[in-house]
């Protein structure tokens, strides 16, 4: 299975101070995350929406609660989570470089 860790870089909107809407933006970013990944390891044809929530472990409901536009939408997202984290440790390599 995927390693799917929360030690990059935060996605969409998930910060807000009611406990329900932080868990739900925390399934919303793991999924996220998990189509990420999944992308990466398989592409789009491979990335399904049943993949991803197999993975996540999210319930089916959750798919198009935070993601209207469906898988088409969640795909995007995760690349544009898959190119911030790139940037981030791009970032973070430059750091501490005498040049």
């Amino acid at each position: 299975m995927p390693n799917v860790s929360s030690s990059t870089p935060e996605v969409g909107r998930g910060s807000t101070s009611a406990p329900g809407r932080r868990r739900g933006g925390a399934t919303r970013e793991k999924m996220i995350r998990t189509a990420s990944v999944l992308l990466r390891e398989n592409g789009v044809a491979g990335t399904t929406i049943d993949k991803v929530l197999a993975v996540s472990g999210a319930p089916r409901g959750s798919v198009y609660h935070h993601f209207p536009a469906g898988r088409a939408q969640l795909l995007s997202e995760a690349v544009d989570y898959a190119a911030r984290s790139m940037i981030d440790l791009a970032a973070g390599a430059g750091e501490g470089d005498p040049s």
